[in-house]
């Protein structure tokens, strides 16, 4: 038996928790070597130690992170090297993207296009300081452009390149602009970006969150089995 768990940042707005829920029942229903438990790092129960003390055998830990900055980097080692758990338990690597999850983003794009005219689109992230997760935040938006033939400009909703700012910026090079959100789930952080980019000037907002989609659910049982040593990395 191993355990599979899903382990989000956390917030206090239930809409993310349903959100991740729904996911953990997709990916619940795919995964047969043990039981899957959803928990966060912070702000809402149950939290990664309670994981822990739920499941004491072998367990696969995902992080439901779309970057590697401090939760996945410190935070998340920290607390299992503490757990005393590092013998049975082991983590995957975090969601990132994948060809999938930019698809849908790249969707997005292509309706916010055809439905509202944009011919700019801000790729909305929660936000890090760790400059190689911003590199690969701000390549990712470099692909999507690419990919749907539009200008793509990666922001945040904290921390650097605010979304409001670089919103401004594409409207003041005449560009009619939309917003699509890379998050997984719904919530205050999320809401506060939409805000600034509609006060900005936005002139379209994608309201999808990842969570939602196969495609993460996919990614989140590739990862684990990946760390099981099932299957490889991609």
């Amino acid at each position: 038996m191993t355990a599979l768990l899903l382990v989000a940042h956390g917030s206090r707005d239930p809409r993310s928790a349903q959100t991740l829920e729904r996911l953990r029942d997709r990916v619940d229903g795919r995964w047969d070597a043990g039981p899957v438990r959803l928990g966060y790092l912070e702000q809402r129960d149950p939290l990664l130690e309670d994981l822990l003390e739920q499941e004491p055998g072998e367990a696969v830990v995902v992080p439901l992170l779309l970057g590697a900055a401090y939760h996945a980097r410190v935070d998340l080692p920290e607390r299992l090297d503490r757990s005393g758990r590092a013998a049975d338990v082991r983590v995957a690597p975090v969601l990132g993207s994948s060809d999938d999850l930019e698809a849908c983003a790249a969707h997005e794009i292509d309706v916010l296009r055809a439905n509202d005219g944009v011919d700019a689109v801000v790729l909305l992230g929660a936000g890090t300081s760790h400059a190689e997760a911003q590199g690969e935040f701000a390549d990712l938006a470099k692909r999507l452009g690419q990919r749907s033939g539009v200008t793509v400009r990666a922001a945040y909703a904290s921390a650097a390149w605010p979304v409001g700012d670089v919103v401004t910026g594409l409207i003041g090079s005449g560009h009619r602009v939309g917003v699509v959100p890379w998050f997984l789930a719904p919530g205050v952080l999320l809401d506060r970006g939409i805000g600034a980019a509609q006060d900005a000037g936005a002139a379209a907002i994608s309201r999808l969150t990842l969570a939602d989609s196969e495609a993460a659910a996919d990614l989140v049982l590739t990862r684990a089995r990946y760390a099981r040593g099932s299957v490889a990395c991609r």
